[in-house]
This record gives structure tokens, C-alpha cells and sequence, in this order.
């Protein structure tokens, strides 16, 4: 999966233009609902960083939490900064570069793919991503500190990142040696050519990994903590994690419990102690909102809902859109434009 949300907490808003549900313009309110920076934008993501990227026609540039312009629209894709740098695609293909919030290229762009920023470092492939791809990483000041030998990389959480190689994951530290050997398995798809599932990266001290033939989460000293019987597991947010079982979803505790049970057609990981999930209402499915027990904070009856963020949670409804709090008040609403064609 990212990047941390901007501590300020502003978010985006999609302001209709006449009458048309395409017509849209972006601007971000804060957690009151108040509007701090006007609806001028054509497309606008979260603030990562203190920084979003914003389109102006077809370019991407970026502001800081005034509005102010720190890089002038000059990309054909947005970014997201972290540690004071985002990587970034200037022809929207493989040819990534790395910019500091004043718009310098801290690493030149050139034929390679480069990963998002996490802890100040990013995964990064050099060359045309191709079958026999390697991964490597590289730091904020476009130094690389691990040499491209990896398979596959994820970026780095709590000082390690999961990294395979010849086809068995492990975790390395930041200078890249090995603080848990690559032993564990990933999940492949049938062919046996693409990874479903590899090693996760450590939230809350856990990392989850295949051991055998079921999903176990262990320590930073490669110790199971525990097994879990599911479809899909994903890494911690808090203290719960996702977990997926025969088409639905529940949540368990860092204990391995079942704390919410496999009800819900879809689910998001929890923000703030809140959770956005999907259920089935009558011959409708309706999104509420759940807190860390799986009381319901705001009952199903939206018909789409985004991954909550800093205590607010977009939502739609059949004529608006906007976002509620904890309480399901809302804080802005507008009437419906098509959203899921912005960047976010």
C-alpha cells in the first residue's frame, strides 16, 4: 500500500460546475467542514506530508496547507510526499524521478521505476520493469543504500521491509542485511508466475507471512505469534487487522482473536478507531460505519463510503456526496459528481 496523512487534516471536496456530474472543481475543507482552500483545482489528492498534489488542465503540481503553489504544474502524474521528497513520473510511464518540495529533482528522471517514500526511503527498479526485474532502495538524497538484487520489495514500516528473493521472502534492515532471513513462502497465483500474497510490512511489531498452508503473523525475531484461517489477511492498522473468509470480511486482534466477526461484504482497515464496511440491506448493499468492537457508530445506509481519515469519512448518497464524522453528521455535503474520476 502508503503515505501519512497531512496532521493538519484537510480534505478534498468536489465542487459541481452547471449541471453536468462530470463538471467538478477541487478545493479541501478541514475536519469542521469549513472550506480553507477554494474549489479552483480540476483534480486534488490528500496532503501527505504537509504537501497535495493538485491538476491544473493536464498538469500536476503541488501546494502546502495555505493553497500556496510549491511546485508549479509542470507533471503529467500527481505524487506523494514524504520525508520532504515524492517520487514522481514525468512522461506516465517508467521514467520516475525524485523532487524536494521546492521542485528540485533530487534524483533526475530517467528509465526506472521509483516506489512511494516511507521512513525516508523508497524501493526503486532500474530500467524497464520487465520479468526478471530487480528492486532495490534508495534514500531521500537519491542515494542508493541497497543494491537492485531483490525480486520484489515493499517499503520500509517500523525500521524493516519485506523483500523476496529466489522466491522466499525476509526482512531487511536499512543498511539492507538481513535482520530475518528469506524463508517464508508467498501465495501464487495458479500458474505459479505471480505473487497474491508475500510477506507484509510490520505494523504494531507484527508482519504477516504464509507459513505452511495458512497465514501467520510473526515478531521482529521471526517468532509465530499466531496462525489464521482465511482467504486473505492483511497487515495491522491499530490494534485489528482484515481478514477475509469465504467472500467476507471480520477483523481480529493482535492476539489472533476474532474480534468482529466475518460479516461484511467489504471492509476497510480502521483509522481512528473507525471503520468504513459494507453490508447487505433487503436487496441493497448500504455502507455504515463501525467502531473497534464492531458497534455501529453510523448504521448502513450509504451507498458507497472511502476508507475513514483523521475522524471523517466520505460518503454517497443517491444525490450527494460529502463526509460525515463519527456520529454520521454530516460536516459538507454537495450534490453527486463523479468522484472515483479525481485522483483522491
Amino acid at each position: 500500500m502508503q503515505g501519512k496523512m497531512e496532521d493538519t487534516c484537510l480534505y478534498p471536496v468536489f465542487v459541481r460546475q452547471g449541471t453536468s456530474q462530470q463538471a467538478a472543481k477541487v478545493g479541501y475543507i478541514n475536519r469542521a467542514g469549513l472550506v480553507v482552500i477554494d474549489p479552483t483545482f480540476d483534480d486534488g489528492t490528500y496532503f501527505y506530508d504537509g504537501i497535495a498534489a493538485i491538476r491544473i488542465k493536464n498538469k500536476w503540481g503541488f501546494i502546502d496547507s495555505t493553497g500556496a503553489i510549491r511546485i508549479a504544474p509542470r507533471l503529467p502524474n500527481p505524487g506523494y510526499f514524504d520525508s520532504g521528497v515524492a517520487s514522481v513520473s514525468i512522461g506516465g510511464g517508467y521514467d520516475y524521478g525524485v523532487v524536494d518540495v521546492s521542485g528540485r529533482f533530487v534524483v533526475p528522471p530517467k528509465r526506472q521505476e521509483i516506489g512511494r517514500f516511507s521512513e525516508g526511503m523508497a524501493w526503486f527498479s532500474p530500467g524497464v520493469p520487465e520479468k526478471h526485474q530487480n528492486y532495490g532502495f534508495l534514500n531521500q538524497k537519491g542515494e542508493v543504500t541497497v543494491a537492485p538484487t531483490f525480486s520484489r520489495a515493499a517499503s520500509f514500516s517500523e525500521g524493516l521491509a519485506a523483500v523476496e528473493l529466489n522466491r522466499k521472502w525476509g526482512f531487511i534492515e536499512e543498511s539492507g542485511a538481513f535482520c530475518l532471513e528469506p524463508t517464508y513462502l508467498g501465495v501464487y497465483n495458479d500458474r505459479g508466475n505471480e505473487v497474491v500474497a508475500g510477506a507484509s510490512s510490520f505494523r504494531q511489531g507484527l508482519a504477516r507471512v504464509h507459513v505452511g498452508n495458512q497465514y501467520a503473523y510473526i515478531d521482529k525475531k521471526g517468532k509465530v505469534q499466531f496462525q489464521v484461517e482465511a482467504d486473505l489477511v492483511l497487515p495491522f492498522a491499530g490494534d485489528r487487522a482484515l481478514i477475509r473468509s469465504h467472500g467476507n470480511f471480520g477483523f481480529i486482534d493482535n492476539m489472533g482473536n476474532v474480534k468482529i466477526d466475518i460479516q461484511f461484504s467489504m471492509a476497510y482497515d480502521f483509522s481512528d478507531a473507525m471503520s468504513a464496511v459494507e453490508v447487505a440491506k433487503g436487496s441493497k448493499k448500504l455502507w455504515g460505519i463501525i467502531d473497534r468492537n464492531g458497534k455501529w457508530l453510523v448504521e448502513p445506509r450509504f451507498l458507497y463510503a472511502l476508507p475513514p481519515r483523521s475522524g471523517l469519512c466520505f460518503v454517497e448518497t443517491e444525490e450527494t456526496i460529502g463526509y460525515v464524522n463519527a456520529t454520521g453528521e454530516f460536516v459538507w455535503e454537495a450534490p453527486f459528481v463523479e468522484y472515483r474520476a479525481f485522483g483522491l
